[in-house]
């Protein structure tokens, strides 16, 4: 048994390993996989493995295509002057280019991929790309917003992509909101719930060309957008928590709070974002966790930490205000006793006549775990009045005598004659 009043240490051993995420569902995220070919209308992304045309003529550019085409080609020449093949990729030697025509029934070219796994109704996806705006001449703005990804159960969109109402499929698409602008690679990143198991994913532009926010330098229908894609990820979340089990402390004492995920996680009673802290609650106390994964898909959950409280006791025996002093629990162990009526808090001796009439609560502390202290309560009560008489007080022996008590109907008592025999009648 701990000795008290030292610190309670809990610690699951062997279950708080860190793992890592899932893997990426998109299986050539940078679009390098490829024949060393250059695609041509109408399957310009012939070349890739895993990427093809879902709608339009999305391009491929790699560095290792002859310079010179403006939709094939990708050279490291000085962006900012629209030049759809002047740039460097995000990561690699590669780029996915889209295009979005003006007007409400504009071309949006989507290349589209199987992902490696079908998507999990209900699961939770971190969903992210890099985007570069190629229409970025100051003097020819062509920048948008709604940028990004759809998710499909089909190969192929089952509807228009260029003029369907995108309001039904709001579930099914993330577009970028802010709009890219400028030179610069921008990162945006996303917590997704899928709604079904889609198995390919769509990217382009997306959303309704009304809630669109963009600047075009002219309205002709020949021009558009164009945008370059890298990097694309969608990842499944899996949130796992292990904590502390809920345990039970003395007062006073601190107990080591214990949380593992493979994402940070932070208590929520105002501790700092930490795997531990120690607890040293006054009372019983309920602390919360949650994983920093994302706001859809955070796990919660909880440890409670109570505090142990005496046991509460009645001692069985009957005492009078005249009685003897007598050991209230001579098991109890050692400890240390206190109360009204105490006279000895080694033993735990009680004496009725030093507490006097009542109902006293005597508190037993041990000196080895809180689980074995108590408090006892002890009543004593006030002496019966003795009241009798005899029918003749004074004769010559043998002399017959009867006692006659006057304490009433229901009254206990018992004749002591000083003969070692006691009488109730």
């Amino acid at each position: 048994m701990k000795c008290r009043h030292l610190l309670v240490i809990v610690i699951l051993l062997g279950v708080f390993t860190k793992v890592s995420l899932a893997q990426n569902l998109i299986p050539d995220p940078g679009f390098e996989i490829w024949n060393n070919t250059v695609g041509q209308p109408p399957n310009t992304l012939s070349p890739l493995t895993h990427w093809y045309n879902a709608n339009g003529t999305a391009d491929h550019h790699h560095q290792l295509n002859s310079p010179g085409s403006n939709l094939t080609s990708l050279t490291n020449c000085p962006t900012g002057n629209g030049q759809t093949d002047c740039g460097v990729p995000y990561a690699g030697q590669a780029v996915l280019g889209c295009w979005k025509g003006n007007g409400t029934d504009g071309t949006r070219e989507w290349g589209g991929t199987q992902l490696t796994e079908p998507m999990v109704a209900g699961g939770c996806y971190k969903v992210s790309f890099w985007v570069q705006s190629k229409k970025d001449n100051p003097n020819f703005l062509m920048e948008t917003n709604q940028w990004g990804l759809f998710f499909s159960k089909s190969q192929l969109p089952s509807f228009s992509p260029d003029v369907v109402n995108y309001n039904p499929y709001a579930s099914q698409f993330l577009a970028a909101q802010p709009v890219v602008t400028g030179t610069d690679w921008q990162y945006f990143e996303y917590n997704y719930v899928a709604n079904d198991a889609y198995q390919y994913v769509f990217v382009g532009y997306q959303g309704n060309v009304s809630n669109s926010i963009y600047t075009a330098w002219s309205n002709d229908p020949m021009i558009g957008f164009y945008a370059w894609f890298d990097e694309i990820s969608v990842v499944r979340i899996n949130p796992q928590l292990t904590l502390t089990n809920d345990v039970s402390i003395c007062p006073g004492d601190s107990v080591l709070l214990y949380a593992s995920s493979n994402f940070p996680v932070l208590w929520e009673n105002g501790v700092a974002t930490t795997d531990s802290f120690f607890a040293k609650p006054q009372q019983t106390t309920t602390y919360y966790v949650h994983t920093l994964d994302s706001t859809a898909c955070t796990m919660r959950d909880s440890v409670v930490v109570t505090i142990l409280q005496p046991e509460q006791r009645i001692y069985a025996g009957f005492l009078c205000e005249n009685s003897s002093s007598l050991l209230l629990d001579p098991a109890a162990g050692t400890g240390s006793w206190s109360g009204t009526g105490i006279t000895n808090t080694a033993t735990g001796v009680f004496d009725p006549q030093a507490s006097g009439v009542g109902i006293f609560q005597i508190s037993f502390t041990s000196a080895m775990d809180c689980t074995g202290d108590f408090v006892m309560e002890v009543e004593v009560k006030t002496a019966p009045a003795v009241d009798f008489n005899a029918d003749v007080t004074e004769g010559c022996p043998p002399v017959g005598v009867h006692f006659i008590c006057n304490n009433g109907p229901g009254a206990d008592f018992a004749w002591d004659f000083g003969t070692g025999v006691f009488d109730t009648s």
